[in-house]
């Protein structure tokens, strides 16, 4: 090629691979959202004045079931985010294709929950 020549782009549109790391976000971030509500679920109770007023019975440990459901799903996330990152990585020849940002939020947060949910069962 000849300086100033002008490259050929040559492509149809997305393949199946960038297909799939579009995908591949939007289970993560499914998976994610899923997560956080189980996380929630594993919470202790937080008790307000109506909860004394009315005797309300209050649950004050963590649910393990729900919060180990979280870490997975939490683990899910991360690896779907490895994976996309990855089929990126592989399909990222030219200088104006990008990475997608989504993914590496998605993996950011993930490994926050997780290292959150090691840290507080003081498993790390």
């Amino acid at each position: 090629m000849r300086p100033g020549e002008r490259i050929k782009d040559r492509r149809r549109g997305p393949d199946k691979l960038i297909k799939s790391i579009r995908w591949l976000a939007i289970a993560g971030w499914i998976n994610f959202s899923i997560s956080l509500i189980l996380f929630d679920e594993a919470k202790p109770d937080f008790e307000t004045f109506f909860d004394r007023l009315f005797h309300i019975q209050m649950r004050y440990h963590w649910n393990q079931t729900y919060a180990f459901l979280s870490l997975m799903w939490f683990l899910l996330c991360i690896v779907l985010s490895i994976v996309g990152l990855w089929i990126n990585k592989k399909r990222h020849r030219r200088r104006n294709d990008e990475y997608r940002l989504n993914l590496i939020v998605l993996g950011l947060i993930s490994l926050i929950g997780t290292g959150f949910y090691l840290f507080s069962f003081k498993l790390f």
